[in-house]
């Protein structure tokens, strides 16, 4: 079974690539986490239709469980949510930790907020992933934290043990968050739009390190993030009553937006809590050894293959989960790679402790290694390490263990002997039919350990080793985020790949071949393969185009398209600063959603989940009061309407931003909608369908604030944030004084000094999305105005030498937007951008069909630029011919734009063109006049059609399967080949049938 239906693969065992034994091992079952681990091709997925029987169903499967169960048959395994922790009343009266009788998890839920005075870090963790993500953590760290921290030891004794280890844990994301530079997504850093700190930072101020080092030193602990940090004390339950399971858990902290993350460090504690059982299991053969009870030790080994059978064939499927509206992975190993290892890897740091002496310390980042359930397993039933780096590895890890953790092991590890040797002394003395039944039941959960340890391997090559590679089969260019701290050069890599926690994997192949020999021998003598090592390879106003009064979006200013306002707007500043209580509880909701607006909690039983209280959904009705006092009414009319024009918009901008976000997080998810032909989605009101699907999940209190303010910025609300509000108004640079904030102008060469004022998922790739499409406005809107500018006057005029001057520059400046397209493209990673549009679609074309979000990508939302450009040329209609996405640029673009951007373009397609003018000249202006005149305007017609080429590819590269869209592009691109003139060809022939009408007469 795979994806759900049944293939019979008899016929094919024999041509199967990886042999008939793969196919046999998970004949009769579901096999989906295998066939993903493998990432079969297009072939596969071809010879798979060939093969197909028929869907599964499950319900059948239900029922013959359910009687195999009856008749004694092994039961269908499934998660148990793990054994619940304590009432918050016994947490003062008990330890934090306590191993035997809730595993490896803490015995009571975490801790979510601290006393004061470290309840400041909780503030500053909310707006990590937004902060971290410009390069601005630590400037906002320095001035929320510092002297706010207590440095002294003495500061943590009125702590509990619950609260020092959320502190270590809140510490190490804010140090790293702090160190860490923004992974990078550039290969050639002459093209970044991106910018902040290229390199890590070698040192932590002592106002972070000191306060890092003394709770570290109390749990007994390094001072870095670990696996207990990130994993086992980050997580709340959705209901606190109900079970730990993948939809009733959510993480606490964070360093992006990005659902990937949250995904994988939730399967990791979904493995923890499932890993209580191991840790009865344990306890019972311990006991049972302990009184030579071999009843009692066979059903725990029973127990223990159970247990670890569950975290093999359940658990760790869960990090291969895809999501049920696109099938896509919910975390994805580029992103978990390339987005989020950069903020946990190992690192070299000076840090002052307490002593007031600078040290350097060498830290391993979290790992999946510093689980305490394998190394405890190996320690029971005796599975020994032959590898001394493993030896060493372990050592080194166990100091970044909880010590109760540290306890249960080495309790483990200096008992009296070890399962196998339990078993293997007792052959003689044992009834032979006990012995064999008790030596099988402990070499099954050998298996199970073999199991688990070799889809920990997948595990490794799926998010290490495959991304790590030095190219890639979508882009074939070299990954620009290797570390290359030991190459003298571009592109030189590590030699050895490594994980989070620092260390190689040549020593994991090595345990996988200890455990193998651990089994018990019954029979003939089991041979182990030799396993080969790992390696790797290597303005004035235009005429006749009356604006609004407000020079906001003023079309033919110093920034083009974008708006046309100081970088930093005087009343907006940072932590929260507007000009209204309401502006400021909008701005606090729109830090806070990368951190947490992340996707449905999980993929099972969501019917139970009806009544999930998101908390960003919570966090928006607590600031319900201060937002709806926007719209207030007085004597003077409502706050909102009596706020000036720059701040106004910024005010809409952030609300769009914060609904889509409200929105998303109560829209359940569904199933993956059929596509059909974009070119009909405006014929058939598909802004209007996502309107009204998003004023479902939207209270009514948060209706009314948006219908008050669409109707005071004068565009149409779509259900989603606009063009104008993503990318057009969504800009400031911080830093700047009040006369370089007044003359700021958007540039290629400017863009890096830019931050998005509010961002989504809080990751380079959305970063980078925003500020090439502003360079593109800006630049796009400033070579249109000045086309315009010439061109008016020229054309009423019958100027045609500036007419040619002026289509001759258009041509350059679109050419220079081509190449500065073409350059991004080339000098940059392409892998993460399709991912970047499935992550942000919830937030921004939830309702829209796949063709239709391409559409609107390929259009740029409801940008002018490319309206702009065949409204000059003349391009809009050509004798009935009408290009498909010209219905999207006529109706749900045109709806949403402001209204001085509608103004410009209708002034455009108004005023005469620069085709109709040459159409009406071609006959009496010269020769030598009408050949420029037709080369300068083809050269824009060039110019425009390769434009329009890149587009396509950037759609390509951010969607697959956009073939229909290819055709529309085509489509497209022959209406402006339609606009082609031959006017010299058209006055030969004139020419000639004049001079024909001209010849006299034969005699």
């Amino acid at each position: 079974v795979i994806y759900g239906k049944v293939y019979n693969v008899h016929e094919y065992m024999a041509k199967h690539p990886g042999g008939r034994d793969l196919l046999l091992g998970v004949g009769g079952r579901d096999a989906t986490v295998e066939f993903e681990t493998m990432r079969h091709s297009d072939f596969a997925f071809a010879q798979l239709e060939k093969l197909f029987v028929g869907n599964y169903d499950a319900s059948t499967h239900a029922n013959a469980a359910s009687e195999s169960r009856e008749h004694g048959m092994p039961k269908k395994l499934e998660l148990t949510g793990g054994h619940l922790s304590r009432s918050t009343l016994e947490m003062h009266q008990m330890a934090w930790w306590d191993v035997a009788g809730r595993g490896f998890l803490p015995a009571f839920d975490p801790i979510k907020q601290l006393p004061p005075p470290w309840d400041h870090l909780s503030a500053v963790l909310q707006v990590l992933p937004a902060y971290a993500v410009q390069g601005r953590f630590p400037e906002l760290a320095e001035a929320e934290l510092k002297g706010r921290l207590p440095v002294t030891e003495d500061a943590l004794d009125s702590l509990n043990e619950g609260e020092l280890e959320a502190l270590h844990s809140m510490l190490g994301y804010v140090c790293l968050g702090f160190i860490n530079k923004i992974p990078e997504i550039y290969e050639d850093s002459s093209v970044d739009i991106i910018a902040g700190p290229r390199e890590n930072l070698q040192e932590l101020p002592s106002w972070l390190a000191r306060p890092w080092i003394s709770v570290s030193e109390k749990l007994g602990r390094r001072p870095m993030l670990d696996y207990a940090g990130c994993v086992l004390n980050n997580w709340e339950r959705i209901d606190p009553e109900g079970p730990v399971t993948p939809s009733n858990v959510r993480l606490l902290r964070r360093f992006t937006g990005l659902v990937d993350e949250e995904w994988f460090f939730k399967t990791h504690i979904i493995i923890e809590a499932e890993g209580s059982h191991v840790v009865s299991s344990l306890e019972a053969i311990s006991k049972a050894m302990a009184s030579e009870n071999w009843h009692n030790l066979l059903q725990a080994l029973r127990s223990l293959e159970e247990a670890l059978w569950r975290l093999t064939s359940v658990c760790l499927p869960i990090m291969f989960a895809r999501s049920p509206e696109d099938r896509t992975l919910l975390c994805e190993p580029f992103l978990f790679y390339f987005r989020l290892r950069n903020y946990i890897k190992s690192l070299d740091v000076r840090m002052e402790g307490s002593d007031g002496e600078l040290r350097e310390f060498h830290l391993h980042g979290p790992s999946g290694a510093m689980s305490t359930i394998l190394p405890s397993v190996d320690a029971a039933l005796g599975i020994r390490n032959t590898s001394a780096e493993l030896r060493e590895a372990v050592k080194n890890f166990e100091m970044y263990v909880p010590r109760a953790h540290r306890d249960f092991l080495n309790k483990l590890r200096n008992a009296p002997q070890s399962v196998k040797t339990f078993i293997e002394t007792r052959k003689g003395s044992m009834d032979e039919n006990t012995w064999f039944a008790m030596a099988g039941a402990y070499n099954s959960c050998i298996s199970r350990v073999l199991d688990f340890r070799w889809k920990h391997w997948s595990f490794v090559e799926q998010f290490i080793v495959r991304p790590s590679s030095s190219k890639t089969t979508t882009n074939m260019s070299a990954c620009p985020v290797m570390d290359r701290s030991n190459g003298k050069g571009k592109g030189e890599c590590k030699s050895q790949i490594v994980g989070t926690g620092g260390t190689t994997f040549d020593y994991l192949q090595q345990h996988i071949t200890d455990s193998q020999r651990a089994r018990i021998q019954i029979g003939s003598v089991m041979k182990t393969p030799e396993l080969t090592p790992l390696t790797r390879g290597s303005t004035p106003l235009l005429p006749k185009m009356p604006l609004l009064e407000s020079s906001l979006w003023d079309p033919t200013g110093r920034n083009g398209f974008a708006t046309l306002r100081m970088a930093n707007l005087p009343n907006w500043g940072p932590l929260f600063h507007a000009p209204l209580p309401g502006c400021s509880a909008l701005l606090e909701l729109a830090s806070v959603i990368p951190t947490l607006c992340y996707t449905h909690p999980g993929l099972e039983h969501m019917e139970e989940n009806s009544s999930f209280a998101h908390p960003f959904v919570t966090k928006c009705e607590e600031k319900r009061l201060e937002i709806e006092s926007l719209i207030k009414p007085s004597k003077d009319g409502t706050p909102a309407e009596n706020l000036p024009v720059a701040d106004l918009e910024q005010t809409w901008l952030v609300l769009t931003m914060v609904v889509a976000a409200y929105g998303s997080s109560r829209r359940p998810p569904m199933p993956k909608a059929s596509s059909r032909c974009p070119a009909m989605a405006a014929k058939e009101g598909a802004d209007v369908r996502r309107k009204e699907k998003d004023a479902e999940l939207l209270p009514e209190w948060m209706l009314n604030i948006i219908k008050h303010l669409e109707s005071l910025v004068g565009r149409q609300w779509s259900g989603a944030p606009g063009y104008s509000e993503l990318i057009l108004n969504n800009w400031c640079v911080p830093g700047l004084d009040k006369e370089q904030a007044e003359d700021f102008v958007i540039s290629r060469d400017t863009i890096h000094l830019v931050r998005p004022c509010v961002r989504f998922l809080a990751t380079p790739e959305e970063e980078w999305h925003r500020k090439f499409h502003l360079v593109l406005e800006a630049e796009g809107g400033r070579a249109i105005s000045a086309a315009t500018r010439t061109l008016m006057p020229a054309i009423s005029t019958r100027d045609n030498n500036a007419i040619i001057s002026a289509l001759s520059q258009l041509a350059a400046d679109i050419d220079s937007l081509c190449e500065f397209q073409r350059r991004q493209f080339e000098g940059k990673d392409s892998r993460g951008e399709a991912m970047l549009m499935q992550r942000l679609r919830s937030f921004v074309a939830a309702e829209l069909l796949d063709e239709e979000y391409a559409v609107w990508v390929y259009t740029e939302g409801s940008s002018p630029l490319l309206p702009a450009m065949h409204a000059i040329l003349g391009l809009k209609k050509l004798d009935g011919i009408s290009g498909p996405l010209q219905e999207h640029w006529q109706t749900q673009g045109r709806r949403c734009m402001p209204k001085n951007h509608r103004l410009f373009l209708d002034g455009l397609e108004q005023s005469m063109s620069v085709r109709a003018y040459c159409l009406r000249e071609w006959r009496c202006a010269p020769v030598e006049c009408i050949a420029a005149l037709e080369d300068s305007f083809n050269n824009c017609i060039e110019a425009l059609l390769r434009y329009c080429s890149l587009r396509e590819r950037l759609v390509n590269r951010m969607f697959s399967g956009t073939a229909r869209i290819r055709q529309l592009s085509s489509e497209q691109e022959q209406v402006i080949r339609s606009g082609r003139m031959a006017l010299l060809q058209m006055r030969r022939i004139a020419d000639s049938r004049r001079m024909l009408l001209l010849k006299p007469p034969p005699i």
